[in-house]
């Protein structure tokens, strides 16, 4: 990595200077290093790429220079750098989430080669590499088109669910109809025959088959067992029934003996007629 004591330094007009941060920063933030260059002065100096066409990049300092440029600065301090890599310098301060840093290299991609961001970085490409256990299961086609940009990660765990001659077969079906998306690659993998499906999927299909087999079975049995429970309630409550009606039909027609209930015990009197009625 170039060393910043060996880069060039000169005094650069700040209209000559164009950011590759444009966001707007917080007020906070540009205060803290407005009180910093205010009490210390300009401890580091700006670090810029000349572009063939005159345009100058600022590479790392940014915040600086808005808070020159409200200021009323007309020149600024900077150091050349022979590589426009607006990643790097930023790594070398701070540290960034996964998240951050994709971001950053993406924006870095707008005016930067990818081939020199990867060497400015540490890696041979920004592409994510396939790791050697998913490489095995999949045909070298197939490694070839993720490659090549054709394919995603995604793709390729998918197409691990069938045979590696079954995976040059789909992809040859996708590059005729040059779609190579998640949802047209899942229905061919589905339509698949199941001699052409790898272990695990077969393997995963038939125990989610034989689970939902299980689950059907299990539960016509409790409807089964609960019709059967239900039916032995209905018999119970009609044979109940009937007993009563029998015996209010057989203790009711002696006339005393109604004449006494319905007068010294309205209630029942009024239950037992209930029954003979619903008899």
């Amino acid at each position: 990595m170039e060393k910043k004591s060996e880069m060039p330094r000169k005094d650069i007009s700040l209209k000559q200077l164009t950011p590759t941060n444009t966001k707007n920063f917080t007020k906070t933030c540009l205060d803290k290093i407005r009180t910093s260059m205010a009490a210390v002065g300009m401890v580091e100096s700006l670090q810029v790429f000349e572009e063939a066409n005159g345009e100058t990049l600022i590479i790392d300092g940014n915040k600086r220079y808005f808070v020159l440029l409200a200021a009323g600065n007309e020149t600024v301090p900077c150091v050349l750098t022979k590589i426009p890599d607006t990643y790097t310098p930023s790594t070398q301060v701070i540290g960034v989430s996964p998240v951050e840093r994709a971001k950053m290299i993406k924006k870095a991609l707008e005016k930067v080669d990818e081939t020199m961001i990867a060497a400015a970085i540490g890696v041979s490409s920004l592409k994510p590499g396939i790791d050697n256990k998913l490489k095995a299961k999949l045909h070298p086609t197939i490694v070839l088109a993720y490659q090549a940009d054709m394919l995603s990660k995604a793709a390729l765990v998918e197409l691990t669910n069938v045979v590696q001659k079954r995976q040059a077969e789909i992809l040859q079906e996708l590059k005729k109809i040059k779609k190579f998306t998640l949802d047209v690659i899942k229905p061919l993998v589905l339509k698949t025959s199941p001699a052409e499906l790898t272990e695990h999927k077969g393997k995963k299909t038939r125990q989610k088959n034989e689970e939902k087999r299980s689950a059907m079975v299990k539960r016509m049995e409790e409807i089964d067992n609960r019709r059967e429970a239900m039916s032995d309630h209905h018999k119970t409550y009609s044979y109940d029934v009937a007993e009563q009606l029998i015996y209010v039909r057989g203790f009711l027609d002696n006339e005393k003996i109604e004449q006494y209930v319905a007068k010294n015990y309205p209630e029942m009197y009024n239950k037992f007629m209930e029954i003979m009625e619903r008899g």
